[in-house]
């Protein structure tokens, strides 16, 4: 099974704050995960720092992975239902 766990990149007009993406409920299902999943991966660092929308879903659609866990914040969460509804409405 493979399975994609990620956290959508930071979208903000303060230049003087961090475009850096640290996915860390992601990171810690990661770790619980390997023991029982053996393909169990963040989506890559530059992604999740700086992919728009577009690249992130031309991504999971190239990988079709089983199963994508995504990090949901009240930043994020209509740009993580956007990208489930197109990941699926794709793959049918």
């Amino acid at each position: 099974m493979k399975i994609i766990l990620m956290q959508l990149p930071i979208q903000g007009s303060d230049f003087f704050y961090s475009n850096e993406n640290i996915p860390l409920a992601a990171a810690c299902l990661k770790a619980v995960a390997v023991g029982q999943t053996k393909d169990v991966v963040l989506l890559s660092q530059h992604l999740m720092s700086y992919g728009s929308d577009q690249a992130i879903l031309r991504f999971l659609l190239d990988v079709k992975p089983d199963v994508v866990g995504m990090s949901c914040y009240l930043w994020n969460l209509e740009r993580s239902l956007f990208l489930a509804d197109s990941s699926i409405a794709n793959c049918q």
